[in-house]
């Protein structure tokens, strides 16, 4: 199976800016993003 296989859309987010995000990769300086819509 395929991963794109059960997905019923696609949403394009634009992170405009971050503050205090927290690093969760110690090989890079990348930090990740949480995206919560509604009560999901």
């Amino acid at each position: 199976e395929s991963a794109m296989e059960h997905v019923l859309g696609l949403m394009k987010v634009h992170v405009i800016r971050g503050t205090n995000l927290a690093v969760r990769d110690t090989r890079s300086s990348d930090p990740y993003v949480v995206v919560k819509m509604g009560d999901q």
